[in-house]
């Protein structure tokens, strides 16, 4: 990538805010999130960023793929999804550097569609758990996608949707993956999904 698309970064910060962007990107529609584009080129409000849709957008995509959820499950894979770029950075790179402020001010407000305030520390716990093991479990992927990210600037949805591996967002086993024992008995991902979102999740 062209340092003029990015003037006054060095390599390493473009590369950890490739990492960070292709994270989301990734994990986003790992979970099944109607996801849109990313891009590393910055602007007035942020190092780059990586569209995730609306959640009324994403249920009715799920409609449209006849997959029927609680609206509840929208707000649990938004959250994985927003927490996926800090834990891409922390998996991949060593650490995050404090550039998800952002994330984290949306992963707090999304809480509140989940659970009762007194239990979102527990449940942002348990979350984040839940997305680190989803980062592990792609990080090729994310890699991949990281290094278009360092070449190209930007990337629009379709480019991203067809570097990833063929029926990648149809897999039916990647959230049971990611939380092992929690969910080891759930037979589809809209189970374990609906686990972490409905009532006494934890």
């Amino acid at each position: 990538m062209s340092t003029m698309i990015a003037p006054g970064k060095s390599m390493s910060e473009l590369h950890r805010t490739a990492i960070h962007e292709a994270g989301h990107g990734v994990i986003g529609r790992a979970v099944t999130m109607a996801c849109g584009g990313a891009t590393i080129v910055a602007d007035d409000e942020s190092a780059g960023y990586s569209i995730t849709a609306d959640p009324y957008a994403v249920l009715a995509a799920w409609e449209t793929r006849e997959k029927w959820r609680p609206p509840s499950s929208v707000w649990v894979g938004r959250i994985l999804a927003y927490m996926a770029g800090a834990e891409a950075e922390e998996v991949i790179l060593g650490d995050c550097q404090g550039g998800d402020g952002d994330d984290r001010r949306w992963i707090t407000g999304m809480l509140y569609e989940i659970a009762p305030e007194d239990e979102h520390e527990a449940r942002e716990t348990r979350l984040r758990r839940a997305a680190r093991q989803l980062v592990r479990r792609h990080r090729s992927d994310i890699e991949a996608i990281a290094r278009m990210l360092m070449e190209r600037g930007t990337l629009t949805g379709e480019e991203i949707d067809a570097a990833l591996p063929p029926g990648f967002m149809a897999r039916p086993v990647t959230l049971e993956t990611a939380l092992a024992t929690d969910v080891e008995d759930c037979g589809s991902l809209a189970e374990a999904v609906g686990r972490l979102s409905g009532p006494g999740a934890q």
